[in-house]
This record gives C-alpha cells, structure tokens and sequence, in this order.
C-alpha cells in the first residue's frame, strides 16, 4: 500500500466513523480487502 493510499484510508476511516456505526462495518470490510491486496 502506497503512503497517499494509506492517508486516503485513514481519512474515508475517520468520515465513516462520524457518519454512523453501521458503515463502520463496511469499511472494516474494506479495510480486510485493501488488506489482501498486498
């Protein structure tokens, strides 16, 4: 994972987080995906 790719993540993470727990779920899905990219 490229450093801006890592920010980009970190900021849609932090988005997320305050729009609802819900969407947290998805993004912990997403989080796993971005992680088996490597």
């Amino acid at each position: 994972m490229k450093s801006y790719e890592i920010v980009f993540t970190i900021k849609s993470y932090n988005i997320m987080k305050s729009i609802s727990i819900p969407n947290k779920k998805i993004l912990n899905i997403f989080f796993i995906l971005k992680n088996n990219d490597n």
